[in-house]
């Protein structure tokens, strides 16, 4: 008898020790921010985790359209992630972090499944406002991807805080290099 019960509290103890933990949603963003779509795939089966936010209220979405990885978006998206989903304070939306990041084939994805090009943040800065933010001058490539994104954005209606499209915006802070590159992209396109 006293064998029979200590067997069951050492199995009871076992299996207890033995189950798994349901995942996190820093699970989720460590998978996302590391780019393994594997593992993304199999946490947004916990449809609890899908929008799971911060303190802050940066969602999963939010950090894989930084991340520039666009598997991973559409995984997050086909789940159930809110693509107008925003932050606490500022109410930044997966579409400025992926137009702050220049990575205009999530931005166009995002806006295809929703997400408005016209949405402005708490002080007014609109989605526009994020593509153009300062890089480095000396990347050609980030450049080129801030261009590619402002222009498609420009299609969709957006604008600046003040108003301006992007040809106007790069014309008023002296960017003629870029702007001669956009009216060059435009002319070829005819």
């Amino acid at each position: 008898m006293l064998k029979s019960l200590l067997l069951i509290v050492v199995c009871t103890i076992g299996c207890r020790a033995h189950q798994t933990q349901p995942p996190t949603p820093a699970q989720l963003r460590t998978a996302i921010a590391s780019g393994n779509v594997a593992s993304v795939k199999s946490l947004t089966q916990h449809k609890d985790l899908i929008n799971a936010a911060t303190s802050t209220g940066v969602t999963p979405l939010m950090i894989a359209a930084s991340g520039g990885n666009l598997e991973i978006v559409k995984d997050l998206v086909k789940a159930g992630a809110l693509v107008e989903a925003n932050t606490t304070e500022r109410k930044i939306t997966p579409l400025m972090c992926a137009a702050a990041f220049g990575h205009r084939d999530i931005a166009e994805f995002l806006v295809d499944n929703g997400a408005s090009a016209t949405t402005k943040d708490a002080k007014d800065y609109s989605v526009l406002d994020y593509a153009m933010l300062p890089r480095d001058p000396k990347t050609d490539t980030i450049k080129d991807q801030t261009l590619s994104t402002s222009k498609y954005l420009v299609t969709k209606g957006a604008k600046t805080r003040m108003g301006f499209d992007a040809l106007a915006t790069l014309l008023a802070i002296g960017e003629f290099e870029e702007l001669q590159k956009l009216l060059d992209a435009a002319k070829a396109e005819k």
